[in-house]
Parts: C-alpha cells; structure tokens; sequence
C-alpha cells in the first residue's frame, strides 16, 4: 500500500471516530496491542446485513475492561440509513450510531464482561445493513478498541463496496481487510 493511501486511511479512521487520531503512528503501536479488522468484501443497500469484525490481542501487561466501535464513511451516508448490531451472548444486540457528512460511527460498546489480560484476545462481531435507496460507491471502515478508561488499545482500517442503486459495482464474497 502507497504511503499516501496509508495516511489517508488512518485520517478516514480519526475522522470516523471522533477525530482521535491525525497521523498514522497511535499511541497502540507503542505499546503493542494488536487491533485488526476484517469485514464482508461487499454490502447491498436494502440486502441481508453484512459482517465486520474487529479483532483484539493485548499484547501488553495489565488488564482492561475492553470496548470497541466502528466507524463507516461514504459520501452523502445518512445516520438513519445504518442498522448496526452487536453480537452478544446468543444473540444480537441494536446499537446506536451518530454522526454526520457521510461518516457515521458506533457508540462503544463492552462486548465481553470479562477482564482483557496480556496474551488474551477477543473478538467482537458486528452486522451492518444498509437501507434501501442508499447509493453505492466505495466504504471505508475503521475499528477501534480501548479500555473503559479511555485508553486507545489501537485503531485499523479498511474499505468495502456498497451496492446500491445505479451503482455499476456488483458484489462479491466475502474477504478480510487489513490496514
């Protein structure tokens, strides 16, 4: 990857997530812990939900309560044309979204109840779904993960397609994303 693609992905990511970030280098990657995202290749306006997953290893010593959100962007993206769920426990869980000029982002949720310790990893399922009518184009996506302290564990980025209507893109499977 370019490193102008690379630094225009991580200003998508701060953007996304309250501008927390501005230039490539966390204060995550310092210290280790790992955050990864991967997420369907394509989504369909008015189709069947699509997944993003952020991935979690603490690589650092201690333990934290562990929270994650993700963030979309695409242009002319509404908030009231999002659904995102959260898995948990058996289920799936509505969460809600803000945001505005085609970024829309996830509140934070506390997807396990349990500690993160050093060496540990979690994995935090999402669905997305996209309302009809919402034109396509490419999506970006970020994930985040800190502790309840506020703390940024770290940060990742990747991009999708959406279908939507007039779109000229066609989807496809399912793939990972990695920044």
């Amino acid at each position: 990857m370019s490193v102008g693609r690379h630094a225009a992905r991580w200003a998508i990511v701060g953007a996304l997530l309250g501008g927390l970030i501005a230039v490539p280098a966390s204060p995550a990657s310092a210290r280790d812990d790992r955050v990864g995202l991967r997420s369907a290749g394509s989504f369909t306006a008015g189709g069947s939900p699509g997944g993003v997953t952020v991935e979690v290893r603490k690589r650092t010593d201690g333990c934290v309560q562990l929270r994650t959100a993700i963030g979309l962007r695409l242009e002319g993206l509404r908030v009231d044309q999002v659904r995102v769920q959260v898995a948990a426990g058996d289920g799936w869980t509505p969460v809600p979204v803000s945001g505005g000029d085609g970024a829309v982002a996830t509140a934070q949720v506390a997807p396990v109840d349990r500690p993160l310790c050093k060496g540990k990893g979690a994995t935090v399922r999402y669905r997305v779904s996209f309302l009809a009518g919402v034109v396509g184009g490419r999506l970006e996506l970020a994930g985040e993960a800190s502790a309840a302290n506020g703390d940024v564990l770290g940060r990742a980025g990747g991009s999708a397609r959406l279908v939507g209507p007039g779109s000229s893109l066609r989807p496809r499977g399912r793939r990972g994303v990695h920044p």
